[in-house]
């Protein structure tokens, strides 16, 4: 069985990370699996790019502008990812030429495969839902909007009060492709698989709820103090982590971080905390939060130095508003660390209160400060940290899930 798996990149960002980590884990484990992507960043010949030809950055950057001119339509719209994948291109043809048995779709956004192409790729599809954009007229994450569940329009994110606006016309584009097709659907968390029964257009597939895939082989506890000289962290300091590809976004809850830190007094168990960031932050972002120093660690690149990161932490903030993992929280559960956020996404399902890691109640920055009250107590508890490797190891190890992505790929074949 060959599957072809579809995705905007295969490194940039955690969505193509994850995507690359099921992939190489099949192929690890004998599955005759390819890669297909709009930028190919690592040297993977398993990975090939569906427009290889000269100027290929620059043919990428034109199909991303021609993707969103519709969006100059609606100059109020909210400053967050709006996608429409409209404007038609070849990359179907590359799917095709690699003579797939299942299509397994990722993130394919930024224009890279457009919905009216689904069906020409004639094989049986699985879509992961990286995010909700699968499903709603548009938007990556809804907010407290519902309206992807009958048929969008009137879009807050658009900054729209007409019923028939761009939105409306997606999600109709949407029913349009998937009209006859029966994708399995798969989900990261009991909130997402929630969230897509609730759809108008995927309510009656077939779901499954796995975890993003973690190679734990990388993602693995490291000695503190190795892990701090490396990145150059005090070694008696209490650190708690933040990260995301992009900080400055909302839905990430930077802002809720900070602020719950900025409650806290330096004294007792915190009076060496100290809070460190890694991914893109913005240019403006306070290198204090009230008393307690922030050091910015930046964009870390490669897999060994984000393990470092969280085996560098006595605790990592996941303070998401919303999310369908996130990627960060079963990483650091992975490395050992605790997890302090919201039962939002992935969090809800993997972080067991008070045994590996703290549950705050949304959205209260002093949920967040007593979660991290909570980890200095607990400070290098052995029994924390083992907990926590070992509730990603169980259901997150991209090795482990192979068995269930081939029972998957044989449902989406109609195959026992």
């Amino acid at each position: 069985m060959r599957v072809v798996h579809v995705s905007t990149s295969d490194l940039a960002g955690g969505a193509a990370r994850g995507t690359y980590r099921l992939h190489r884990a099949l192929v690890e484990s004998g599955v005759d699996s390819r890669l297909i992507v709009s930028q190919k960043l690592s040297a993977d010949p398993t990975v090939s790019e569906a427009f290889p030809q000269r100027f290929s950055t620059l043919r990428r950057l034109l199909r991303e502008r021609l993707d969103r001119l519709p969006l100059a339509c609606y100059p109020r719209r909210a400053p967050t990812d709006f996608s429409l994948n409209w404007a038609r291109n070849g990359v179907w043809r590359a799917i095709v030429a690699a003579r797939p048995d299942v299509v397994h779709l990722h993130w394919i956004n930024h224009g890279f495969l457009p919905l009216a192409h689904l069906r020409k790729l004639r094989a049986p599809l699985v879509w992961s839902l990286y995010d909700l954009w699968p499903f709603t007229g548009g938007c990556h994450y809804s907010g407290a909007c519902r309206s992807y569940e009958r048929a969008c329009g009137a879009c807050p994110l658009l900054g729209s009060t007409r019923a028939r606006d761009l939105s409306a016309r997606i999600l109709r584009a949407k029913r349009r492709a998937w009209s006859g097709l029966r994708p399995e659907i798969v989900c990261f968390s009991r909130q997402t698989e929630a969230q897509t029964r609730a759809s108008s257009l995927f309510a009656n597939l077939s779901l499954s709820v796995i975890p993003p895939p973690v190679d734990t082989r990388v993602y693995r506890p490291i000695p503190v103090a190795d892990a701090r000289r490396l990145l150059g962290l005090d070694p008696a300091a209490f650190v708690v982590m933040l990260g995301a590809t992009q900080l400055g976004q909302p839905r990430k809850g930077a802002d809720l971080a900070h602020a719950a830190l900025a409650s806290l007094e330096r004294t007792g168990p915190l009076a060496q905390l100290t809070l460190c960031t890694f991914g893109g932050s913005p240019p403006d972002a306070p290198d204090h939060a009230g008393a307690i120093p922030v050091k910015h660690l930046g964009p870390l690149h490669d897999d060994l130095t984000v393990a470092l990161a969280y085996s560098a932490a006595d605790a990592v903030l996941v303070p998401s508003r919303e999310d369908t993992g996130p990627l960060v929280a079963v990483e650091a559960l992975a490395c050992g660390a605790p997890v302090i956020g919201f039962p939002i996404g992935l969090i809800a399902d993997l972080v067991r209160h008070g045994h590996t890691g703290f549950l705050a109640t949304p959205f209260e920055p002093a949920g967040l400060a007593a979660g991290v009250r909570w980890a200095a107590e607990h400070r290098g508890d052995p029994g924390v940290r083992t907990a926590a490797r070992d509730v990603a190891v169980r259901l997150a190890d991209a090795r482990a899930q192979v068995p269930r992505y081939l029972e998957i790929y044989a449902r989406a074949r109609g195959t026992p």
